[in-house]
């Protein structure tokens, strides 16, 4: 097994090779940090400090894992068909996405949209592997041999093996979506820490003690006495009984003192941290609703809005996905790696998610049946059932001849236009039926 603290020990692929430097993670974890990483990554490509940030919060919080985790299994389940001259070819699509390099390079896409940039190199065997992000030249879009190594470097494009993967957020301000998840990260464990202090000093009783006014001796006692309050120490104080009524007269009186400042302080930095957290959800997600289960709600129409915005964000993922497949530089590689040479002159196109939400399914059942139309077979599998869970399809492909008038709807790729036609021609049976005493008919 190779030492991976040898420094001079190289890493990576044939073609390609790099020297991986180890990073020190033991750095304070404070907006300094932050701020620092994210400028060298601007103003000198220098993603060293970039690199141990990202790694560092990922592999520390389980929410932002949890939450990427989240966003891209979706990703991973997406189907993508190989389209030649404008047709699918089904056999070509079965066998791209039966690849595990194909389903590599869709992950590591959709992981892209955090860290910005990724390389990913392809050996022999298939088998890939991920360069650290210190190590890119993202201006050059290759791969250094070293860190800091401004002569030995690898441009990706002239090596059929190695994938150059970048996140669609080309803005100065953004470095990928752990930039903003890591501000917020940092601010949530300062919160944490310092209510950790807090917490400690609320958590012991507050004493007040009196003590004669004028009384120099009693004052230095009272003093005295107040320095050492506090776990394992014991005061001594005197008392005198009065021999008249019994009462106790005490040298020294001892009051607790209660508030609300404990309770403040935790509902202030509990509404801190969790704000805090909701903003990483609301990054990842586009919402605070889908990742903690804490935050339940009884409303079905607040949770669909929710579930709706998550949608849109992973059909973007699909369609960023698609537009990176079919650059020629990908499609050329990968018609090589493959040995699918059809791939170079191809269209990679992502299919329809396979998903209808529930609520979706009743109203377009109910608008089947208004407009007199039968759902198609792709429509069943999208709820999540399979054509051969259901009867009665050998009457609905025969549809047309059954005068149902899904003609239309079915031939047509424009569906809008396809109901709207169904719509229309239904009207004019319906007039044509009740036609007018004058004979008209509409035509």
């Amino acid at each position: 097994m190779t030492n991976p603290y040898e420094i001079t020990a190289p890493q990576g692929v044939r073609g390609a090779k790099t020297v991986v430097l180890p990073n020190n993670y033991g750095f304070d974890l404070s907006m300094d940090t932050w701020w620092s990483a994210v400028n060298r990554a601007r103003l000198y490509s220098d993603f060293t400090g970039l690199d141990a940030l990202y790694s560092y919060a990922m592999k520390s919080s389980t929410i932002i894992r949890a939450a990427i985790d989240k966003r891209l299994r979706p990703l991973k389940a997406r189907q993508f068909a190989v389209y030649i001259n404008g047709e699918e070819n089904k056999t070509l699509s079965k066998r791209f996405m039966s690849e595990r390099l194909v389903r590599e390079l869709i992950y590591q896409r959709g992981l892209a949209n955090f860290t910005y940039a990724r390389v990913v190199g392809v050996n022999a065997d298939k088998e890939t592997f991920v360069y650290p992000l210190r190590n890119l030249d993202t201006v050059n879009k290759a791969v250094k041999a070293q860190t800091y190594d401004a002569e030995g470097r690898w441009r990706v494009k002239s090596h059929v093996n190695l994938f150059w993967v970048q996140t669609s957020y080309q803005s100065e301000d953004t470095l990928g979506l752990l930039e903003p998840i890591c501000r917020d990260y940092i601010n949530a464990v300062s919160s944490q820490n310092n209510w950790q202090t807090a917490s400690q000093f609320l958590a012991y009783q507050q004493m007040i003690m009196y003590f004669e006014n004028g009384d120099a001796e009693m004052e230095a006692a009272a003093k005295l006495a107040a320095s050492k309050i506090g776990l394992g120490e014991v005061i001594v104080a005197g008392k005198v009984t009065s021999e008249i009524d019994g009462k106790v007269q005490k040298d020294i009186e001892l009051e607790n003192v209660y508030g609300n400042s404990a309770a403040d302080t935790f509902r202030i930095f509990k509404e801190n941290i969790e704000g805090l957290f909701e903003n990483i959800a609301v990054v990842v997600l586009g919402s605070s609703l889908l990742l903690r289960s804490a935050k339940n709600t009884n409303s079905e129409r607040l949770v669909r809005a929710h579930l709706k915005g998550f949608n849109d964000i992973c059909e973007s993922d699909a369609v960023d996905v698609q537009d990176w497949f079919n650059m020629p530089e990908q499609k050329t590689k990968l018609a090589y790696l493959l040995d699918m040479p059809e791939l170079e002159n191809a269209e990679i196109v992502v299919k329809p998610s396979a998903y209808i939400d529930t609520g979706d399914v009743d109203t377009f059942t109910n608008m089947f049946e208004k407009l007199d139309l039968i759902p198609t077979e792709s429509f069943v599998e999208k709820v999540g059932l399979d054509k051969h869970d259901c009867v009665g399809y050998e009457q609905s492909a025969n549809a047309e001849q059954a005068s149902k008038g899904v003609s239309d709807l079915r031939k047509k790729r424009d569906a809008k236009g396809g109901i709207g036609g169904v719509v229309v021609d239904r009207a004019k049976r319906l007039f044509n039926r009740n036609k007018p005493g004058n004979g008209g008919k509409v035509g």
